[in-house]
């Protein structure tokens, strides 16, 4: 009967938790948080905006910007987030290690699919795409 014993643990294993890449989502007004009803929408002010997506991905950024009245905040992998007058306004993905694609599985690195209303994206040479942007381009 060990192989009994050994089924019943595995059956009670944990389901593992989703990557933080997979709880923040793309979207057209800001980041929605998987499975939540959540989102971190554009005019949210930048400290909470910021300190929800570091949270989110488990990680601090790694790079911050200031060109005039904009700031951009980096985390490696391949996020931006863009704030300007003290709210949260644009967000810029590109291909990397942080797996972030919108609800609908739209993703920087992936091929061009329909995009929700209010996202950009930059085609690379062989069609997929570069980039996803959403919000302002303030930097």
């Amino acid at each position: 009967m060990p192989g009994l014993a050994v089924l019943g643990v595995a059956a009670c294993a944990a389901a593992p938790a989703p990557s933080p890449e997979t709880r923040l989502r793309l979207a057209a007004q800001g980041f929605e948080v998987a499975g939540s009803g959540l989102e971190i929408g554009f005019g949210r002010a930048p400290e909470g905006a910021e300190a929800a997506v570091s949270r989110l991905l488990g990680r601090a950024p790694s790079d911050r910007i200031v060109r005039g009245d904009c700031t951009a905040v980096r985390w490696a992998g391949g996020l931006e987030m863009r704030f300007r007058d003290r709210a949260f306004v644009g967000w810029h993905a590109t291909p990397g290690k942080l797996a972030l694609r919108t609800a609908a599985g739209v993703a920087p690195g992936g091929p061009r699919l329909p995009l929700p209303d209010g996202m950009r994206a930059r085609a690379a040479p062989d069609g997929r795409i570069a980039a996803l942007t959403a919000g302002a381009d303030c930097v």
